[in-house]
């Protein structure tokens, strides 16, 4: 585990939540999301321009936000949105995505600390939900979700993140935000969340990573272990 403590902006003490992303950080969907980035262009007549799955990785992590990515592969958010979310709710929506081994155990922790527990996703509400529902046990740790929508822009906006926090009554400035990259870390401080990142998404190169959090964990063992030092504070 990694500490980046002259990057946290608040205090750590007196944590009341821990909010979590879901892609790259509770579920391992890195494949099935490249397979669908593929699958948006070829279906659609656009180019794909990545040569290998590190090459799409690399560029996703360096957009600042999914307008930019959206524009790199050939389309434009705004305008062609609804055709974004419908091949992504058809494709992702209903692939077999599983959870990262281990994170049953992060969650289980947390819920028997007593903590609150929330999801702040980008992901679509029925591609979410799809997916928590196979897991019926794990989804019912959760006492607030919250997806992108018309209504809840894409990270790093921090509207998601504080409409998490409104829904479990708890300031944001006693939550803990775990995401898998740098958006998902500005966001958290821009909230006034604790930023805590985790390094085997697959979806963001480290390096930029570790600008924005105040932690890093390469795994979901570490993500046990900090969660219940913090907890413990």
């Amino acid at each position: 585990m990694k500490v980046y403590k002259d990057n946290a902006e608040i205090s750590i003490m007196d944590i009341k939540a821990v909010i979590y992303d879901v892609d790259g950080t509770l579920a391992d969907s890195f494949p099935a999301i490249y397979q669908y980035w593929k699958d948006l262009c070829r279906e659609n007549n656009r180019s794909f321009p990545f040569k290998d799955e590190f090459e799409a990785r690399d560029t996703h992590s360096k957009m600042h936000n999914f307008t930019n990515f959206f524009e790199h592969i050939g389309f434009n958010w705004n305008l062609e949105r609804a055709l974004i979310q419908e091949c992504y709710n058809r494709t992702v929506g209903h692939a077999n995505i599983p959870l990262f081994a281990g994170i049953d155990s992060v969650i289980n922790s947390v819920a028997d600390k007593k903590i609150l527990q929330g999801i702040a996703t980008d992901g679509t509400y029925e591609k979410t939900h799809n997916w928590l529902n196979k897991f019926p046990e794990f989804k019912s740790k959760f006492n607030s979700i919250i997806t992108l929508s018309e209504q809840t822009p894409a990270k790093p906006d921090p509207t998601m993140l504080k409409n998490v926090a409104k829904e479990l009554k708890v300031s944001c400035k006693h939550c803990i935000y775990v995401g898998d990259t740098k958006r998902d870390m500005i966001a958290a401080r821009k909230a006034g969340m604790l930023p805590v990142g985790v390094s085997y998404g697959k979806f963001e190169n480290p390096e930029l990573l570790k600008r924005h959090t105040a932690f890093i964990v390469q795994s979901p063992a570490e993500l046990v272990d900090l969660v219940k030092s913090l907890l413990a504070d």
